[in-house]
């Protein structure tokens, strides 16, 4: 860096002295800095809009994500312009891939969400530094005290301020003739018209904050380089080293005038004797003392503490049993205030518990609701081995007269206790009472033949979907299954 066309004052500063340098330069440049904020923000945020035209907020979230892309621009042109440089939009783009170049990209993905940004981008971007170089040079610019970090954090809270202050003033600026910006729906009611303004407020902040959080940051990558570096001593050193010579004539007017001075100040001048005593020097030193100027005098009252007027009587102080009465009770008053204090923190505890407790059994209730129903359900279309069920004489003509009614789950049920009642009568499949469908379908498939398993599978899935999930067959469905269970009933798949 050519320090020397340095457009500020070299000089040691703090960290916090740096980031006031760096919020006056943004105040000097605030229009350029603030338009080029714009010119990457602006093309991004519009297609975000497009594409996330239903969802403000994660529209505002991706302009917040993309803020290193615009903020990397400003900084180019800071470091020019402060070393004396003026760049223009054409200057900008030739140097497009210096300005954002590919290693800006990890700062867009995992070191996005990394406090110290802004110092960290002076060093991506200015030095040009990878991997474990930039680490360790990172290390050293970060310095004591997380300044950086604590920028970022004040630069947020000030976009806030800004955001909630614009808003609120455009509430109270908009007459009452005229429709009102309903504060509460700016801030909760996400995809209204005022949720949109609001988020477009605090796009415009983002945009006003943007120079002095940049310029800041840069502003304390010069700070800590002029500590770590001297820039001030390497400067004065160049001012004293490039400094014209004198002319020779010029030189020896001084070289003779300085002589001359010398002579007049060495010549030897006559020393007065002391012509006093010490006796009469104390004397004259009295008398000099007693002048009015040297004895003026004057009275300055003031408060001294004299102890108290009545003194407490000694005869009057308390008796020893009662002074250690009193320490007692002050134990024992701090030995209630602990154990008060540990109760109330128990109880505290017992609470958050039995809280917790409650909200999981609230939200487990629709678990065991549906596993109650299931149970329930299945015991209800169970059959015991044993049982003797009474069946229609024609059962596919039942179930047809159930379908045409519109009652496909009793026609589904009477047809898996068909089934069920089939296999037990014909094949002596019998299973624990209470068995679900499942257990059943395991059942017929380990013993019987492929073609009757793929037909109870299929009334089973049927049964279960209107049993539990509420979802009804579709009539052809139904239809297939009476007319392969017809087939079935009359031996088509005895095997």
């Amino acid at each position: 860096m050519q320090i020397d066309r340095l457009a500020a004052v070299i000089r040691p500063r703090t960290p916090w002295e740096g980031l006031d340098l760096g919020f006056a330069l943004a105040r000097g440049w605030f229009l350029v800095l603030f338009g080029l904020w714009w010119l990457t923000a602006l093309p991004i945020g519009a297609l975000g809009a497009i594409w996330l035209k239903d969802s403000p907020s994660l529209w505002m979230l991706l302009i917040w994500w993309f803020k290193p892309l615009y903020e990397a621009p400003l900084l180019f042109w800071l470091s020019r312009r402060l070393f004396g440089d003026t760049l223009s939009l054409r200057d900008l783009w030739r140097a497009r891939r210096q300005v954002m170049p590919l290693r800006l990209l990890p700062n867009l993905l995992w070191r996005r969400l990394q406090p110290s940004r802004s110092l960290q981008m002076s060093v991506l971007i200015l030095e040009g530094l990878v991997g474990k170089a930039r680490r360790q040079r990172q290390r050293v610019l970060q310095g004591p005290g997380g300044t950086a970090s604590w920028l970022t954090i004040i630069c947020v809270h000030l976009e806030s301020i800004l955001w909630l202050s614009a808003l609120l003033l455009i509430a109270i600026m908009i007459p009452e003739e005229l429709p009102g910006l309903d504060l509460s729906a700016s801030l909760l009611e996400e995809g209204s018209a005022p949720y949109w303004i609001s988020t477009l407020i605090y796009w415009f902040a983002m945009a006003v904050m943007a120079p002095f959080y940049v310029a800041a940051g840069f502003a304390l990558y010069l700070a800590r380089r002029t500590e770590l570096e001297a820039w001030d001593l390497e400067l004065q050193f160049r001012r004293v080293e490039e400094a014209p010579r004198q002319r020779p004539r010029r030189t020896a007017t001084v070289i003779v005038i300085a002589l001359a001075l010398s002579l007049v100040v060495c010549l030897p001048r006559p020393v007065q004797a002391l012509a006093m005593t010490p006796e009469q020097a104390k004397a004259e030193i009295q008398s000099v003392l007693e002048d009015e100027d040297f004895s003026r005098k004057r009275e300055i009252e003031t408060w001294v503490y004299i102890g108290e007027e009545n003194a407490p009587d000694e005869s009057a102080e308390l008796p020893d049993w009662l002074t250690d009465l009193l320490r007692s009770l002050g134990r024992s008053g701090e030995l209630a205030a602990t154990v008060l204090k540990w109760l109330l923190l128990l109880a505290a505890a017992v609470l958050v518990i039995v809280v917790l407790q409650r909200i999981l059994r609230d939200l487990r209730k629709p678990e065991r609701i549906a596993a109650s129903s299931k149970r329930r359900t299945s015991t209800a279309v169970s059959f015991p081995p044993r049982l003797e069920i009474e069946l229609p004489a024609d059962i596919p003509a039942a179930v047809d007269a159930l379908i045409d009614s519109g009652d496909r789950r009793g026609a589904l049920a009477l047809l898996y206790a068909a089934s069920i009642a089939l296999l037990h009568r014909r094949y002596g499949l019998t299973v624990k009472g209470g068995a679900t469908e499942s257990e059943y379908l395991t059942l017929v498939l380990n013993n019987r033949p492929i073609s009757e398993g793929t037909l109870m599978r299929r009334l089973v899935r049927a049964w279960q979907r209107i049993a539990y999930g509420h979802l009804e067959p579709a009539p052809e469905e139904l239809s297939d299954l009476v007319h392969d269970w017809r087939h079935w009933e009359g031996g088509g798949h005895d095997g």
